[in-house]
């Protein structure tokens, strides 16, 4: 049997976004939000946008957000431990404060540290693999229309061959993507190097303020919703 297989990502790892605001639900696709609320970006296919007749995906800042959340949408492939592999396609972003493309990251196993998932102290080695417009919060960016991007990685052995990929936003902008491709390529073609640039001090500095759950056992609260 071959295992290497694209499909989304468990909901016990993202939060499985429903469509809003005319956005439609991508199949084999899951989303992942750190925004304020459930509605702090718009993920999804967007019936308003196409390219070269191809539907596109995209991800939308709706409020007012910090450098430090993210939205994005994810798949994933397995079976690729010991591989070099690319994601291609083109994208666009537009109305970019501070960054918004593409992201490809291979991880250990699905709840591993990473920028998109769960906040965590993370280091500059553990952040996605991207190519992007870089934003300005005091004039906003958009990108030049379509644009070609590939990501190349090496997929680590024992890892279990875990690659994951997808649109990303990183605080306000939005992003398009559309005809990806993610295949298996040979030792000649060139590793991808930018990183998602983010400012890991002060992320990680951050992340005081966020709870600290107990390894303890826990009731839950509020079971009869009074």
């Amino acid at each position: 049997m071959d295992w290497k297989v694209l499909f989304a990502a468990p909901a016990a790892v993202l939060l499985m976004a429903a469509a809003s605001s005319g956005f439609e639900n991508a199949k084999g696709w899951g989303s992942s939000s750190t925004g304020p609320g459930p509605t702090a970006y718009r993920i999804g296919l967007d019936p308003q946008s196409a390219y070269l007749d191809a539907p596109t995906l995209s991800v939308q800042s709706t409020a007012a957000l910090d450098e430090f959340t993210h939205g994005s949408a994810t798949t994933w492939a397995t079976g690729y431990a010991g591989k070099r592999v690319r994601l291609s396609g083109f994208y666009r972003t537009e109305g970019v404060k501070h960054w918004a493309g593409v992201y490809m990251e291979a991880r250990e196993r699905p709840d591993s540290a990473s920028f998109v998932g769960p906040r965590r102290v993370l280091k500059s080695s553990e952040l996605p693999l991207v190519v992007g417009t870089n934003g300005d919060p005091a004039q906003p960016r958009d990108s030049a229309g379509w644009q070609p991007f590939a990501i190349t990685l090496d997929v680590p052995q024992g890892n279990g061959g875990v690659v994951m990929m997808g649109p990303l936003v990183r605080g306000e902008g939005k992003v398009w993507v559309a005809r990806m491709r993610f295949e298996e390529v040979g030792q000649s073609v060139p590793l991808s190097v930018d990183r998602l640039p983010l400012r890991l001090e002060a992320f990680n500095a951050g992340l005081q303020q966020v709870p600290q759950y107990s390894a303890r056992p826990q009731p839950p609260g509020n079971l009869d919703l009074m």
